[in-house]
């Protein structure tokens, strides 16, 4: 609607006229309508929704046409294939028909022009090679990752070490502060009963004293 607003109606009008002529072919065979604003708009959406429909048919069209020449490529492959061996598809049962479909896949793969009997030794030959270093390649990061996990569980392990060593410890230091808070309040503890029994003494030698008994 945005799109629309933005549009004048006069540019509308004429979009939909070209739009309409080439729909029919000439501007004579299109059948007359009442060219008010409303209508004009509701062709001009009409318009932008078939040319959108439009580009997804020939995305399709071009699409299909891309695989049939893709399939016109295969079949002309295989046809060259039956013609180096001197075969024909009749000559085929249906697991050779497979074998000949994986062969021009192969040969498509590789790149060979001429799918002969040479091109196709030295081709497989080449894919060979490529398959050895591949695995090697593979073989190669395999061990790599082995060692990788190995370091990383020897780390683990030490870890797990550290932290043993670090939570002893830390035990070791909680039980030592316990002992230490217990031994202080212990301490506080006697001062406050020897200041106590110090303060009883003192106030028995008072009473003693106001007696007038004598101590030997």
């Amino acid at each position: 609607l945005s799109e629309m607003e933005d549009v004048p109606l006069s540019q509308q009008f004429k979009e939909v006229s070209a739009w309409l002529v080439s729909k029919y072919g000439e501007a004579r065979l299109v059948p007359p309508w009442e060219q008010s604003p409303a209508n004009v708009e509701k062709l001009y959406k009409l318009m932008k929704q078939n040319r959108k429909q439009d580009k997804r048919i020939d995305i399709l069209v071009s699409d299909l046409s891309h695989k049939l020449s893709l399939y016109q490529q295969q079949d002309e492959d295989q046809k060259r294939l039956l013609q180096a061996l001197g075969l024909t598809p009749s000559d085929l049962s249906s697991a050779a028909l497979n074998s000949l479909i994986q062969l021009t896949e192969i040969s498509s793969l590789l790149h060979l022009s001429e799918p002969e009997l040479p091109e196709f030794l030295i081709g497989l030959s080449q894919l060979d090679i490529k398959s050895i270093e591949l695995a090697q390649r593979t073989r190669n990061l395999e061990k790599e990752l082995a060692s990788w996990r190995n370091k990383t569980l020897r780390a683990s392990e030490r870890l797990e070490e550290v932290r043993g060593v670090l939570e002893h410890s830390q035990s070791q230091e909680q039980e030592r502060a316990i002992h230490r808070q217990e031994r202080t309040q212990s301490i506080q503890y006697m001062d406050a009963k020897s200041t106590e029994y110090e303060n009883a003494l003192q106030s028995l030698k008072s009473v003693i004293g106001e007696t007038g008994v004598t101590q030997d």
